[in-house]
This record gives structure tokens, sequence and C-alpha cells, in this order.
């Protein structure tokens, strides 16, 4: 992920913020990948109620620590949802360390 001047950050396929991507599951693979880490990415899935009425939860896990969490009537909305709550997470995180290497390079 870079930042764009304005403070947001830049994805392949968001418009503006990681809250705004159209495919974060596209995009959390791809900035793992550009960070070296292609295999710490794993959900896991669990769904609850009847058959005909199933609501799923994923949890999005980076390096075997659980990141984020969405859920949704299909498991792809659900990993989606988790997909970009961690993409959002994940951007706060990046921005604060990049914020703490500026404060001590001066």
């Amino acid at each position: 992920m870079a930042n764009n001047a304005d403070g947001t950050v830049a994805l392949n396929n968001c418009a503006t913020t990681p809250a705004d991507c159209k495919y974060p599951l596209t995009d959390i693979a791809i900035d793992l990948q550009n960070k070296g880490n292609t295999s710490s990415l794993s959900w896991e899935d669990k769904y609850t109620g009847p058959r005909h009425a199933v609501e799923w939860t994923s949890t999005c896990k980076i390096d075997g620590k659980a990141v984020a969490s969405g859920s949704g009537l299909q498991k792809n909305l659900a990993r989606d949802a988790a997909a970009r709550e961690a993409l959002v997470i994940l951007a706060a995180e990046e921005a604060a360390a990049s914020a703490s290497n500026d404060a001590a390079a001066k």
C-alpha cells in the first residue's frame, strides 16, 4: 500500500480508501505479496443457522493472528467484509509506523 498526498491509501482497486475497495480479497493478497508475505494469509469460516438461512462469519488471519472478521449471507461476502476491514486496519498500522519512522528520523 502506498499513501496518497491526501493521506489516503492507494490500492489497486480502491477509489480512495481501503473501505472503498471493489475487490478486497484481491487487494489484501496483493498487499501481502508486495510485502513478501504471500503465504501468511488464511481464513477461518464458520456458519450458523438453518441450511436455508445460513449466516457466515469469516476471520481474516495474517501469520496466524486474527486481524478482522466479517459476516454475510454467503461465504464470499463474509470474506469480502473481513478483507475490507483488514485492509483498513493494515493501512492504519502502516500509517502509524510511517509516522513513527518520520518522527524518529527528525
